[in-house]
Formats: C-alpha cells, structure tokens, sequence
C-alpha cells in the first residue's frame, strides 16, 4: 500500500492498447467502488471512473500503468484485483465488449 491507497502495476497486453471500449469497461469497474480509483500512465495520473479521462492517457501495448484504490471500503482489494485483470488481459477489447454489453442489457431491463 502506498500513499494510503492499494496499488499494482501492470502491463498492457493487448495490442490495440487502452482505446475507447476498454477505456468504458475500466470506468464501468471502477464506478462499482465508492472510494477513489485511479490509473498512472507514464506521469499522468486520471480518475478511473470517468472514461473519457481513461481514454485521454492513451496506453499502449506492453507499456506499464498503475492502478491505485483508496482502502476506506471493504472491496477495495476485489476493485484492484477486477481492474488489473482488465489491464492485463491479452483481450481487454473483447473483454470490454462483453462487459459493456451485459451492462446495457441489465439496464434496459
């Protein structure tokens, strides 16, 4: 933990990098917390749970970038954990797809 948040860097492993629908299904995660998300991409540092900030850090393949979760509520470990799967995944652009379609179905019902 540093900084009083819980943190894990990881590495972009899908070639197309954090664009658009990754950038959505993050922010869609990391809106499910009620502390304070956020990711470090080569100095910058945004809100995870505003996806137009996520998609502005452009990240690349193989590049790192740090996740960090405020630790004031219970699933801040569990928020971290579901973040960096995403991140690290080599199909976050599939991945992404898939989440940010279940999430237009459950609220359409």
């Amino acid at each position: 933990m540093s900084n009083n948040f819980y943190e894990r860097t990881v590495t972009i492993n899908d070639p197309e990098g954090i664009h658009e629908r990754p950038s959505g299904a993050i922010a869609l995660l990391a809106r499910e917390y009620l502390g304070r998300v956020e990711l470090d991409y080569e100095g910058m540092t945004v809100n995870a749970k505003n996806d137009m900030f996520v998609q502005s850090l452009g990240g690349l393949y193989e590049h790192s970038i740090t996740v960090r979760v405020s630790p004031e509520h219970d699933k801040a470990q569990k928020t971290l954990d579901k973040l960096t799967e995403l991140i690290s995944s080599e199909e976050m652009t599939s991945s992404s797809t898939l989440l940010l379609t279940a999430n237009q179905v459950l609220r359409s019902n």
